[in-house]
């Protein structure tokens, strides 16, 4: 695989989006990302020389994701045909849109507040939250995302955030 032995990220329950996106950057930099991507119409229009290139490509990635999955999550991939199949079952499981995924993490966002005085870390934590919340089925525009963010700041930034308010009703 790679000339680089940094470690395959591993699926959890609680990292399925990020998981999701460095296997992805992964199986890129692998040149097999279009295994995950075809669509079935494309794969039928595949030329033969380009049918034994393509199962090559379909092989090494459905090696590399496998490789980044514990053997506790082994079962939702081990009846998929294709690396694009095993993608979807995982979907299936992780990403869930539903009302109730959609309360839970926006219960989580609105809970939580700035404890550290490091804000990139608590930024990062309301920027994975938001994606989550949209990967849950929420429409949010750059206005709701900030107003989310504001929300989570403690008293001390109370100034910065009429100003910002002030700023915005001009």
């Amino acid at each position: 695989m790679s000339s680089l032995n940094l470690p395959l990220p591993q699926l959890n329950a609680a990292n399925y989006s990020n998981w999701r996106f460095s296997v992805e950057c992964l199986l890129d930099k692998e040149g097999v990302l279009e295994a995950v991507r075809i669509s079935d119409d494309d794969e039928k229009k595949l030329t033969v020389d380009q049918r034994v290139n393509y199962a090559k490509m379909e092989t090494k990635a459905c090696c590399i994701i496998v490789q980044c999955i514990t053997d506790r999550h082994l079962e939702y991939v081990k009846d998929a045909k294709t690396a694009r199949n095993m993608m979807e079952s995982l979907d299936s499981v992780f990403k869930r849109k539903s009302p109730f995924s959609k309360l839970y993490v926006m219960k989580k966002l609105l809970k939580l507040k700035c404890n550290s005085d490091d804000l990139q870390d608590h930024f990062i934590v309301v920027e994975s939250l938001l994606r989550d919340l949209e990967a849950a089925g929420a429409k949010l525009d750059d206005t709701d995302k900030a107003c989310y963010l504001l929300l989570t700041m403690p008293d001390k930034y109370d100034v910065v955030i009429t100003a910002i308010e002030t700023m915005a009703s001009d």
